[in-house]
């Protein structure tokens, strides 16, 4: 008798469990870590109230039983809160594909990106800010599989910037970056690791970056950089958990 009477009270309060509701542990980005009762819900410090129906999902993400995230996405669009103010939405259409992405700043939108296509995938995307003033426009560089190979930009006012990738097997193994007499490339190993990092200027090389991982791991071990601008060389050496060992500093 007594735990009927209990489960009336949770009832009266909004406690109970309802159909397509789902509750998990969670962390301040809001993974879900592990599925619990409802009943359970106020003994975590982050909490994941997921709901779903046929109509789509809303994820709302609790610290200490305030909500301080929420997620809602539906077959037509998704939006964005951060304590109950919306920061991100974005459009979508019949096919899936993003067709325009705003951001919002204190509930106010403050930029949108209207997006294009053609086959084989996305042609170009043009930027405007909160009052509707175009900032700039991307024109995307696409294999005929569909695979980004570049990316060009150009501002407003005329600016430009490009990147570029090479890339195999679906991995990228260089990224060239540039605007008007500047120029970065990063070089990565096929397992994705950044080994190389160059910055050029007017076609010469002001400075290199190289950096060594120990066989299997992703943290570095050792890395030097050298300024040929200046005749300065960097050498840094990590311990097995990344961290500085040492680093000697040389000047030409």
């Amino acid at each position: 008798m007594k735990i009927f009477i209990l489960l009336l009270v949770f009832t009266a309060f909004g406690y109970a469990d309802e159909d397509g509701v789902v509750f998990y542990i969670s962390n301040e980005f809001g993974m879900t870590l592990e599925e619990i009762g409802w009943y359970r819900k106020d003994e975590f410090s982050h909490i994941l109230k997921v709901e779903q129906d046929a109509s789509g999902e809303i994820r709302t993400l609790y610290a200490s039983g305030v909500e301080i995230k929420r997620w809602e996405k539906n077959s037509i669009g998704e939006r964005v809160y951060d304590h109950k103010q919306i920061t991100e939405a974005r459009i979508i259409d019949n096919s899936g594909r993003v067709i325009e992405e705003q951001i919002y700043s204190e509930g106010s939108l403050e930029s949108k990106t209207v997006f294009h296509y053609s086959n084989p995938g996305l042609s170009y995307a043009e930027t405007y800010d909160g009052n509707d003033i175009l900032l700039y426009h991307d024109e995307y560089i696409l294999s005929s599989r569909g695979e980004l190979r570049g990316v060009e930009r150009t501002w407003a006012d005329g600016g430009t910037q490009k990147l570029s990738l090479t890339t195999g097997g679906g991995k990228i193994y260089r990224e060239y970056h540039s605007v008007p007499g500047k120029e970065i490339i990063h070089r990565f190993d096929p397992s994705g690791k950044l080994y190389s990092r160059e910055l050029w200027q007017d076609d010469q090389m002001l400075s290199r970056k190289r950096i060594d991982y120990a066989e299997g791991m992703d943290l570095p071990v050792f890395s030097e950089e050298i300024h040929y601008d200046t005749g300065k060389k960097i050498r840094k050496q990590f311990d097995e958990e990344g961290r500085l060992l040492k680093e000697i500093v040389e000047q030409d």
